[in-house]
């Protein structure tokens, strides 16, 4: 019988490659170095992340939080130190196997040529009420109520023209559909006015329940439920805890706090 966490192992280019066929979603930095450039971007990072909490990454600009999540996804290597994926070496993964596991929306969404089914649920089978319901969650309702031919209208460069909000919205909607373990939500909300992004994001960590989460955001109001909040300045970890504790006891990130009700 095969385990449920079974690794089928595969020499490929005189390297281990796993594919794995489950993935918990813990996260483990372990004494992480990386640079860009010859500029030193962290050096000895280490932190967890354990499987299905909710954690948020703060700081101002440049402070390597991007650099994380693109190091999550395989995109950056580290120059020394190793990323874990629950119990798996994330540079002995296969990667096109690894992304069935992970969902990564950012601000920048993309809205393909294409019907509004298909950018919600690309090629699966799903009824009309049930996709209905996502774009009652991610507050599209109206939209899709003042759409021509409803889900079957077309979108994009080559159909009805997205708000920056409406985009982002279409792509948070397309998270409901993947069964992914671990999900990155960069700046995913950055568009939309406070209102909509507040009853967007509660009706997606509710469904996301369970779930590792990772999110980056630009409004801290976004992230208060977090169970975990990490700031960052100059690609170290200056404070970690919760939203309260942090706005109580952690100077940076007041300061961080104060900012954004300023902007």
């Amino acid at each position: 019988m095969i385990a449920y966490n079974f690794m089928l192992i595969i020499l490929y280019k005189m390297e281990i490659i796993s594919i794995i066929i489950f993935i918990e979603g813990n996260i483990n930095f372990k004494n992480v170095c990386f640079s860009y450039d010859e500029k030193n971007i962290f050096n000895d990072l280490s932190f967890d992340i354990t499987s299905g909490s909710s954690v948020a990454f703060v700081g101002e600009s440049g402070s390597g939080k991007s650099t994380i999540v693109k190091q999550i996804i395989g995109l950056l290597k580290p120059d020394s130190g190793k990323i874990c994926i629950g119990e798996n070496d994330l540079s002995k993964l296969n990667l096109n196997n690894f992304y069935n596991y992970i969902s990564y929306t950012s601000q920048e969404s993309p809205v393909f040529d294409g019907t509004l089914r298909e950018n919600m649920i690309f090629d699966k089978s799903i009824p009309d009420q049930k996709i209905i319901e996502v774009l009652k969650q991610v507050e599209l309702t109206e939209f899709y109520y003042n759409l021509p031919k409803g889900l079957d209208t077309e979108v994009g460069e080559r159909g009805i023209k997205l708000s920056g909000g409406e985009r982002q919205r279409l792509a948070l909607a397309r998270v409901f559909f993947q069964k992914t373990q671990i999900v990155i939500l960069d700046e995913a909300t950055s568009a939309m006015d406070n209102v909509t992004e507040e009853s967007v994001m509660k009706n997606l960590m509710s469904f996301l329940k369970n779930k590792t989460i990772i999110t980056i955001a630009h409004r801290l109001s976004t992230i208060k439920n977090a169970d975990k909040i990490y700031a960052f300045k100059h690609g170290k970890i200056v404070g970690e805890g919760s939203f309260k504790g942090l706005l109580e006891h952690n100077q940076y990130f007041g300061e961080l706090w104060n900012d954004r009700m300023e902007d």
